[in-house]
């Protein structure tokens, strides 16, 4: 576990994506009562490009024998100029996310502003879910190994040892953890070669994006030994809450220092020294 721990954001911290998303609760009829308006009011605060994508989500219900029923989903993109920073609307959820993540006081005013726009425009002011979720890449300097990186709780087996011609390929582990938020965090760890940066479970979210920059970085395999550190926090209320009285912006900047104290858990000493170097 690292002892150090800037008091600041790290220079060059390893964040690759970071999305939050806040369910405001059901709103069938988005698309046809508030779409247009929507679209607009985040084409003229920086969102101007747009595009949709349709999924099916699947629903396997046990009744009368088995039954499989699929569920048609639009989600609605608004992207900034840079390609960078999205706004995704799904029904009553609203999701912001960014691949230029700069530090935490920046990324809480996109998701305030984007929120505050979404719920006066759409006519919600309720929350039911929030989550943040944060992917961290970590591609070890030259001459050092993940084990000078991450913690052997996190990375195991050891990449940099073999045991009777046998060397370590690749390694997966999953813990969570209850806040005193009342929330949970559930942090995801791989490591070894050809890993995605971005989870297969997020490719519909970011592929619009990147499609509309024409980049595809994130959807590559990586061929060297790296790590990442998919950190995913939620905290579900029992009923509707009202936004204003949760105090939305008290609330994810505390859901962001427990996440930022269970990384700082996973790292080493040394890690922290270099990205804030």
């Amino acid at each position: 576990m690292a002892t150090f721990k800037p008091d600041t954001a790290l220079k060059d911290a390893p964040v690759q994506f970071v999305l939050c998303k806040i369910s405001c609760g059901d709103l069938p009829s988005f698309d046809s009562l508030h779409l247009a308006n929507v679209q607009e009011v985040f084409r003229k605060n920086n969102y101007p490009h747009y595009t949709q994508a349709e999924t099916n989500d699947i629903e396997l219900q046990h009744g009368a024998g088995l039954q499989v029923r699929q569920h048609r989903r639009i989600t609605h993109h608004f992207i900034s100029n840079s390609y960078l920073d999205g706004i995704a609307v799904s029904g009553g959820d609203l999701f912001v996310y960014t691949r230029n993540y700069e530090n935490f006081e920046t990324f809480i005013e996109k998701i305030i502003n984007a929120h505050s726009l979404f719920a006066k425009t759409a006519e919600i002011d309720t929350v039911v879910r929030i989550g943040i979720r944060y992917i961290d890449l970590i591609r070890p300097s030259e001459n050092l190994s993940l084990e000078d990186y991450l913690e052997s709780f996190i990375l195991s087996p050891k990449f940099t040892q073999s045991n009777g011609g046998l060397k370590p390929r690749t390694s997966f582990s999953q813990h969570s953890y209850k806040t005193d938020l009342n929330s949970l965090i559930v942090l995801r760890s791989s490591a070894g070669r050809d890993l995605k940066i971005v989870p297969d479970d997020l490719f519909q979210m970011i592929e619009p994006m990147l499609s509309k920059a024409e980049e595809n970085y994130l959807l590559n395999p990586i061929n060297s030994v790296t790590a990442l550190i998919d950190t995913d926090h939620f905290i579900k209320f029992r009923s509707l809450e009202n936004a204003n009285d949760l105090n939305l912006r008290g609330l994810i900047d505390r859901m962001h220092e427990c996440t930022s104290s269970i990384f700082f858990e996973c790292v080493t000493d040394k890690a922290l020294k270099e990205w804030n170097s």
